[in-house]
């Protein structure tokens, strides 16, 4: 599990909980998701969506602005 008070691995600063935004085709945002093995084409989607998949949390340094992302399973 993602502990959010974890300390910066750069200058061991304070971090700050948020994610990542990703803008999609026809500018649609949603969070980013880490998608488990290669990417399969899809006939209609474009990519196939695998079975294991986890949204991606991002903690940033309020010190030097350092980011650290985490594949969260629990989210």
């Amino acid at each position: 599990m993602m502990n959010p008070k974890q300390k910066c691995m750069i200058c061991g600063g304070p971090t700050q909980l948020g994610f990542s935004l990703d803008r999609g085709e026809g500018d649609r945002r949603r969070q980013e998701e880490w998608w488990a093995g290669k990417p399969t084409k899809s006939f209609m989607m474009g990519l196939k969506k695998p079975r294991e998949r986890y949204m991606i949390v991002t903690l940033r340094c309020t010190r030097c602005g350092f980011l650290m992302k985490f594949a969260n399973p629990e989210e």
